[in-house]
């Protein structure tokens, strides 16, 4: 059974490490978790949008944004030098402004690794998700942010390259929570992905946000609705999206 890492911030201190590319996942998790042969395997099974930012949680919703494609900055590295990808990931990864993030396994998000060569799908540096998605709570809340961007490093994936080319336009949902009495409150946060990148390299996209929206930020949510999908019984089994790195340019925890 997968063992909840948003459940076990006590024993954090004698935790292992990630290590580059996950390479000591072994020591947290059990070796093959989300890293095998077989596509339908590697889904990352979420539990915090289940129970911590559940429905009956969420005191209300503060606002909700409807940004379209033209209000996205998209960005596509074309190598593993590309100054548009991996360094700019590890110049703005999440775990520099709040190093607690860098245990577990959902530490591929913030770690600022966009690719590892390794033999099971390369898949030690990304989550693979269904529509339903993510959650993450943050051991402690974003106190500010002088930009007020976020930014999502992905692409779409499938059991084969050519499986994923169907997926080009996305519908996301980027949830922020912030803690609000015993429960949160939330700001939904509508994204218009189009021309999503589908092979090697993961697009970067990038919005800004108005002033203040993001302080206090505790924790996010990413789901996600497939733009005119292919009718095919395989899209819940051998399609989604891959995600590389989730990021709060100049925030401070």
């Amino acid at each position: 059974m997968k063992k909840s890492f948003h459940k076990v911030w006590p024993w954090l201190a004698s935790s292992v490490l990630l290590t580059a590319c996950g390479a000591d996942v072994a020591a947290v998790y059990e070796r093959t978790l989300y890293h095998t042969n077989v596509f339908e395997n590697n889904y990352y099974v979420d539990e915090v949008l289940l129970d911590t930012f559940a429905e009956e949680h969420i005191t209300n919703v503060d606002a909700t944004f409807e940004i379209d494609a033209s209000q996205i900055t998209q960005t596509i590295p074309t190598s593993n030098d590309d100054a548009n990808g991996d360094q700019f990931a590890l110049n703005h990864k999440l775990s520099l402004a709040l190093p607690a993030v860098n245990y577990g396994i959902e530490s591929k998000l913030f770690d600022g690794i966009l690719y590892c060569t390794d033999a099971q799908r390369l898949s030690k540096s990304r989550l693979q998700l269904r529509p339903s998605g993510m959650g993450y709570l943050f051991p402690s809340p974003l106190q500010s942010s002088a930009n007020q961007t976020l930014g999502l490093f992905m692409k779409a994936g499938a059991d084969t390259d050519a499986g994923a080319e169907h997926i080009q336009d996305l519908n996301v949902q980027f949830t922020i929570f912030k803690t609000s009495g015993n429960g949160y409150s939330a700001i939904k946060l509508n994204l218009e992905i189009t021309d999503l990148v589908t092979t090697f390299y993961p697009g970067y996209y990038q919005i800004s946000l108005p002033a203040n929206t993001l302080d206090g930020t505790i924790g996010f949510g990413f789901t996600y609705e497939i733009v005119n999908p292919l009718p095919s019984n395989d899209l819940q089994t051998l399609t989604g999206i891959f995600l590389y790195e989730v990021l709060f340019p100049s925030s401070i925890f």
